[in-house]
């Protein structure tokens, strides 16, 4: 079998967070496990939950950090330290506020751009260089950030959200299939 890939969905756990804009990666590796027909299972340890299954001769490992979005990088780190996952096949899915709500942007590195999910991967990384797909879920000035972020998706949202997630889904399958260059260009195809 090839290389394993870790695609890392960040948001926050419990229910009272499942359908916030920050949970955007976690509603994006539960449309990809559902889609596997797989169920998550916590390792403790490793303070996350997790998926695996094999696509294209490939294994894909889903993570969710069960530990708050600030400190989503001790799950990274355990889980590329426990399965000796090299980093250039890591892709985390995150929420940003300062991309409209519903369009897709992939990046093979920079900055957090304030995000605490990021930091604490860059934290515990010591790296930027990471590849990472990031979900517009817009702003509202008239919200606090934290407010905002922690607030659900509106009805109409939902459906825009929905499109996004799909999108989402794909590019991720092309990570595994092609690398980044592979998601690269299905997001070209997909705007």
């Amino acid at each position: 079998m090839e290389s394993s890939f870790l695609i890392v969905g960040l948001g926050n756990v419990g229910a009272k967070y499942q359908k916030t804009r920050h949970n955007v990666g976690f509603l994006v590796v539960d449309q990809i496990a559902k889609g596997q027909a797989k169920a998550f299972h916590s390792k403790r340890e490793l303070k996350a939950d997790f998926a695996d299954f094999i696509l294209e001769g490939k294994k894909v490992v889903l993570v969710k950090p069960s530990t708050y979005m600030n400190l989503s990088g001790e799950a990274v780190r355990k889980t590329i330290d426990y399965y000796k996952l090299d980093k250039s096949n890591l892709l985390i899915i995150v929420d940003d506020v300062d991309l409209p709500l519903g369009q897709l942007r992939l990046r093979s590195g920079g900055s957090s751009g304030g995000h605490n999910g990021l930091k604490s991967i860059e934290a515990q990384l010591s790296s930027k260089d990471y590849y990472r797909l990031k979900i517009g879920v817009g702003k509202d000035i008239n919200i606090p950030l934290a407010d905002y972020v922690l607030g659900n998706f509106t009805e109409d949202e939902t459906e825009k959200l929905n499109v996004a997630i799909k999108k989402a889904v794909e590019i991720v399958e092309a990570f595994v299939a092609g690398g980044y260059q592979g998601a690269l260009n299905k997001l070209s195809q997909l705007r």
